[in-house]
């Protein structure tokens, strides 16, 4: 009996070590016998166009500038991106200023949004006891809502100016009411 045990499948063994392909295929970075190299165009496609002689090659930059087909970026004209990066940038008071009242006009804004509800639900009312709205509260709406786009412009950096308090309350005088002989 011998001491060396067989495999389990048999004691069959292949004739390629594991780590290489069987003899009938070709190596991985081969093509098969009846495929054309991967680089090559399909049959049904013409070749691809080669530029004319009198034209310098497409990834030719000239010396007198860039290639004719670069597209300028924004950051390519602005002063500082290049330069001074991301640190000038963090430690920057404005950045941190400009952070710091957006926190405050977010709670402005939340605050507003409560406020254009109440009066909404105020409106409704009068609407339903005396059949008109209330002047003065439509008014306040009109300049309510000229202030929450302030706050909005400026939160979303549409705008450089701060809405109030570090500027004037919006004037909304209230729209004239509208009728049905239009």
């Amino acid at each position: 009996m011998s001491d060396a045990k067989s495999p389990p499948d048999g004691g069959k063994k292949d004739s390629a070590p594991p780590d290489r392909p069987p003899p009938d295929h070709p190596l991985p970075d081969q093509p098969l016998p009846d495929q054309s190299p991967p680089d090559a165009p399909p049959p049904d496609e013409p070749p691809p166009e080669q530029p004319a002689a009198d034209e310098p090659p497409l990834d030719h930059v000239p010396p007198d500038g860039p290639p004719r087909d670069h597209v300028p970026t924004d950051s390519d004209n602005e002063p500082g991106t290049r330069e001074g990066g991301i640190g000038e940038h963090l430690t920057s008071r404005n950045s941190w200023l400009r952070l710091l009242f957006m926190v405050l006009f977010v709670a402005l804004w939340s605050i507003t949004r409560l406020v254009v509800f109440a009066v909404i639900i105020l409106q409704i009312l009068f609407l339903l006891f005396s059949g008109k709205r209330n002047e003065r509260l439509a008014g306040f709406g009109a300049s309510l809502a000229i202030y929450s786009c302030e706050l909005v412009a400026y939160l979303t950096f549409a705008s450089e100016e701060q809405p109030f308090p570090f500027s004037d309350w919006p004037d909304g005088s209230a729209p004239a009411e509208q009728t049905d002989a239009e």
